[in-house]
């Protein structure tokens, strides 16, 4: 299990930014509190922040599933 995990902010995430601090949504939190992992939620706005999140997005689409076909998410997770 990863120690932290990186998030786009999200209104399923977060519920609001006050002064830099992230207002997690309760069922997040305590989902996160359950698997005792530490959340980085990019910042809005911030290309710098914003580019770990794209990052992964891009390795899905690009590389991961390229030329790959869903049938089903337990025949995804053979491969």
């Amino acid at each position: 299990m990863s120690e932290e995990l990186v998030y786009d902010q999200d209104h399923l995430i977060a519920v609001s930014e006050n002064a830099g601090d992230i207002i997690l949504t309760k069922e997040f939190q305590s989902y996160q509190q359950m698997r005792k992992f530490n959340v980085f939620l990019c910042r809005k706005n911030d290309p710098e922040t914003k580019g770990k999140i794209e990052s992964v997005v891009k390795y899905v689409k690009r590389n991961f599933s390229k030329n790959r076909v869903f049938t089903n998410l337990e025949v995804w997770n053979e491969l």
